[in-house]
């Protein structure tokens, strides 16, 4: 018995979505040189709304190949990508009844933490302090692109 049985066809196909958009997202951002804007929206949506479409493995394997296609230090943005994913989880049953703006003011505070924490490991990686400039550049696009990610996957869940 699959573990699918008890919901309709449509399910399986379903929960695909996360990860369909989650690689999609990932191929869009390969276009831009250390940019993860559209992974990290797409990654805190999913995993706000339906965490259990999305695997740790799936995420794992997600980071390394983006490490690899990026030249960065393999498992660097795995543990970023799992550390969101996390913090989300924790702090989903007061967001998901909330309004937009409160989950969009949430969102910004765990982009903050995530951001520094990859500015943070690209700075132990190079042996030096980073400018912040393009992490700050980085959050800011983050942010204002997150409400036209969440309508679109809004709109593309049932």
């Amino acid at each position: 018995m699959s573990a699918y049985s008890i919901f309709p066809s449509s399910w399986r196909l379903y929960s695909l979505y996360p990860l369909i958009t989650l690689l999609l997202a990932m191929c869009i951002d390969f276009s831009f040189s250390h940019s993860s804007c559209l992974i990290f929206c797409t990654l805190f949506y999913w995993s706000l709304y339906r965490p259990l479409f999305v695997s740790l493995l799936f995420l794992f394997l997600m980071g390394i190949t983006y490490d690899i296609f990026h030249g960065n230090l393999l498992g660097q943005s795995s543990f970023v990508f799992i550390s969101l994913f996390t913090l989300t989880v924790y702090f989903r049953r007061n967001l998901t009844a909330s309004s937009f703006p409160i989950v969009w003011g949430i969102f910004g505070i765990i982009l903050m933490i995530i951001i520094f924490l990859n500015w943070l490991l690209y700075s132990l990686t190079a042996l030096s302090f980073l400018s912040f400039t393009d992490f700050f550049v980085q959050f800011y696009i983050t942010l204002l692109i997150y409400p036209w990610v969440s309508f679109f996957l809004d709109k593309l869940t049932p």
